[in-house]
C-alpha cells in the first residue's frame, strides 16, 4: 500500500495542441522492518499532443522519477539510480 499525490496544470495555446505538466510523490504506507526509507520517489512529467486530424492525434512525452530509498531495501549501502523515459505515440480512432 502506499500514499499517492500526484498535481497537474495544463494549457492549450491553440485548438491543435495540449501540454500537461505532472507532478508525483509517492510513499510507503507503511515501512517495512529494518527499511532504510519509506519514500517511493518523486516524478515529473511533461506530455504534449498534437491534433492532426479529428481522429488522428501525435503525443510525445518525457517522464523523470528521482527515485526515493525505499528501493535500497534494507542495505544502506545499496545504491539506487534516477530513471526517465521518452515516449511517443500515434493515436487514430474511429
Amino acid at each position: 500500500n502506499c500514499l499517492f499525490v500526484q498535481g497537474y496544470v495544463g494549457v492549450k495555446p491553440t485548438p491543435k495542441w495540449d501540454v500537461v505538466f505532472k507532478y508525483s510523490y509517492a510513499m510507503a504506507d507503511e515501512k517495512p522492518l529494518n527499511y532504510v526509507d519509506d519514500v517511493y520517489g518523486h516524478e515529473f512529467d511533461l506530455v504534449a499532443t498534437y491534433k492532426i486530424f479529428d481522429n488522428l492525434s501525435y503525443m510525445v512525452g518525457a517522464a523523470y522519477l528521482m527515485t526515493g530509498d525505499y528501493f535500497m531495501g534494507a542495505n544502506p549501502n545499496a545504491k539506487v539510480e534516477d530513471n526517465y523515459m521518452l515516449m511517443h505515440q500515434l493515436t487514430l480512432t474511429f
